[in-house]
């Protein structure tokens, strides 16, 4: 049983950390994410915030970082079409408010280093796969990124601002 660290989102986290790993097997494999999958992390991510006992200035604090990540990941969309590029899929711009949420409710300064620890991952993981699968014809998955975003997340929120006890 985790001894939760008081006011923190731990089991939040914990619970998108896990869900965004089977987003990202499924994402890695299809290049989708589809939008049951996001309901049910998100459903999964309030749900399980109930243990952390949050309160309501981490709720809106995670609301407004998670919004603002959404329409970052909307607006590069629309610049990536524009410019004739493939834009990021829909299912990277749903998803990417949950994470960043979540973290936020931790800290906005945490949610701002999951989300460019997101892109870092999604560089490097496609400069990795640029062999395997052509860039021009179709999207670098995002939700593998996501979810190597969240573990390091998890990581920093459980072992810089306290400690979980076994």
């Amino acid at each position: 049983m985790f001894d939760l660290i008081p006011g923190q989102p731990v089991a939040a986290t914990t619970a998108l950390t896990v869900g965004l790993l089977a987003i990202a097997a499924v994402d890695a494999r299809t290049r989708t994410i589809p939008n049951l999958s996001i309901l049910a992390l998100g459903t999964a991510v309030v749900a399980a915030s109930a243990f952390d006992h949050l309160n309501s200035t981490q709720w809106v604090t995670g609301a407004a970082c998670g919004a603002l990540a959404f329409v970052f990941y909307l607006e590069r969309a629309v610049a990536d079409d524009a410019a004739g590029r493939t834009p990021v899929g829909a299912g990277d711009i749903k998803l990417i408010g949950v994470p960043i949420g979540v973290f936020g409710m931790a800290s906005p300064l945490l949610a701002a280093v999951v989300f460019l620890l997101g892109f870092i991952f999604h560089s490097v993981i496609a400069q990795l796969t640029r062999g395997v699968h052509n860039a021009d014809e179709e999207n670098t998955a995002h939700g593998p990124a996501l979810a190597a975003a969240a573990i390091v997340g998890l990581t920093i929120l459980t072992h810089g601002t306290g400690e979980v006890a076994a």
